[in-house]
């Protein structure tokens, strides 16, 4: 599986790149994972914001039986991140970036 900087922080456009890149390889490696169970009858999904694109997909899309579990994001994130925080060049390059990659 690929390796990235989960939060993206890194030092120049290029690693930019490069990591938003190898987020969805190893998005996609993950659900090729997973596919196993699309037909499972019960599946619990443990998650702390729909906001992520692999945590959104699983919840509405990969199986209709999944029962979801929300549990606090404080431990994990100390930072403010809202949909105003995100970069509109970010969120159409990542798009792109999907679709030229599918």
């Amino acid at each position: 599986m690929s390796t990235f900087n989960f939060h993206n922080q890194v030092n120049s456009k290029l690693e930019r790149v490069k990591n938003i890149i190898n987020k969805i390889k190893a998005y996609k490696a993950l659900i090729n994972d997973i596919e196993k169970y699309r037909t499972a009858t019960e599946i619990v999904l443990y998650y702390s914001s729909l906001e992520d694109v692999l945590t959104n997909y699983m919840f509405f899309y990969f199986n209709e039986n999944i029962k979801g579990i929300i549990v606090e994001d404080g431990v994990l994130n100390y930072y403010d991140h809202t949909l105003k925080n995100v970069s509109k060049t970010t969120t159409y390059l990542k798009k792109y970036l999907y679709l030229f990659l599918d």
